[in-house]
């Protein structure tokens, strides 16, 4: 069942984030087969946000192909599915905010960063946005519910992706300064 409003399915898609933290993010590698992955995302709104290694073989992957799925199942009869583009942040603003949103966010879902990194300077801090374009709360025997946004319009891999989906796929300039390397090139990990 579609419903029109993030808003009326908000509350109960925090309690299956919540419930079950992890989540697995598959992306297309780069012989277009599918890559998963288990990452702890935490959420503002219909947003999603990881803090994440940005020289790890996923920024290659979305670098081709921006668009990550992500399943949560914290309860196998309750999944929830959600359909992304991916997108490195890295204007510090913004990584500031996100990096407060972890610090005051209670556990689970939300943890504090500084012990890993320090701060978002740090040179293994990435910080990769996923915007939904469909958003599935599934139930065992029940109908789902799904949500899009208005302007939800998969993007296609075969070129185009900003002109449609209003969002940049390729890693950012700021994050292949701190590297002080290509943040594409590929290595062992997520």
């Amino acid at each position: 069942m579609e419903v029109a409003r993030f808003e009326d399915i908000q509350a109960e898609f925090m309690r299956r984030a919540q419930q079950a933290v992890y989540c697995s993010v598959a992306t297309i590698d780069l012989h277009n087969r599918p890559r998963s992955r288990i990452m702890h995302v935490i959420w503002d709104g219909p947003t999603g946000w990881v803090i994440t290694r940005p020289g790890s073989p996923k920024t290659r992957h979305l670098a081709q192909n921006p668009h990550a799925s992500l399943a949560y199942i914290g309860d196998p009869q309750r999944p929830m599915y959600i359909e992304s583009v991916a997108a490195w942040e890295d204007e510090a603003t913004e990584e500031q905010r996100i990096w407060d949103l972890h610090r005051s966010t209670p556990p689970p879902l939300g943890f504090d960063p500084a012990p890993h990194y320090g701060t978002t300077r740090h040179p293994l801090f990435g910080l990769l946005r996923f915007r939904p374009w469909r958003i599935e709360l599934a139930e065992l025997g029940q109908a789902s519910l799904i949500w899009r946004p208005r302007s939800a319009a998969p993007a296609s891999a075969a070129g185009g992706r900003e002109a449609e989906t209003g969002v940049n796929s390729l890693p950012q300039q700021g994050l292949a300064d701190r590297l002080g390397r290509d943040p594409g090139r590929a290595e062992k990990g997520a």
